[in-house]
């Protein structure tokens, strides 16, 4: 059974080299440089599924890229076509970064993490060594039942406990 008709990416010369370079670059960001493959990959002609399998992402994924691709970044590579391969690399760049504002907003405050994160200092002290998943849920109901916060996962206690484990070191 054949899969969903996908939009075909036809690279020209001057895209190829830019996609080549951030692969080459040590400094691009991982997301970037996988992206960059995703395209360089769907203009050789291979389907979604495919490139899924070769990168390890969901085809939805791919498809999303691949009309980033068509949609937005070509676009803008044809209207810069008289510039320098350095802009255009940062056009492409720039085009296979994520976009600002994606994700939920935070919930919590710095003095309502400070008050959380005392909380889960006692809870800590209670139980010794590190918090399960059993001690973040204890965590998140002891503050949503205190008034510190009105709703708060026990995945965000570990994301608070983990980042101001980072920021100590």
């Amino acid at each position: 059974m054949a899969g969903r008709k996908v939009l075909p990416i036809n690279l020209l010369p001057v895209e190829k080299e830019v996609l080549e370079k951030i692969i080459e670059s040590k400094s691009s960001n991982e997301k970037v440089l996988q992206r960059a493959g995703v395209i360089l990959t769907a203009g050789k002609g291979y389907g979604n599924t495919e490139i899924s399998k070769i990168f390890d992402i969901s085809s939805t994924q791919v498809g999303i890229w691949r009309n980033r691709w068509i949609e937005e970044i070509a676009p803008l590579l044809k209207l810069a076509e008289k510039q320098g391969v350095e802009e255009k690399l940062e056009i492409v760049t720039k085009g296979l970064s994520d976009k600002p504002g994606r994700g939920r907003n935070k919930i919590t405050d710095a003095t309502q993490e400070n008050e959380i994160l005392i909380l889960a200092q006692k809870v800590r002290e209670r139980w010794g060594g590190e918090l399960r998943r059993g001690e973040k849920q204890e965590i998140a109901r002891t503050a949503i039942n205190m008034g510190i916060v009105r709703e708060i996962s026990p995945r965000s206690i570990g994301r608070l406990l983990e980042k101001q484990k980072t920021a100590a070191r």
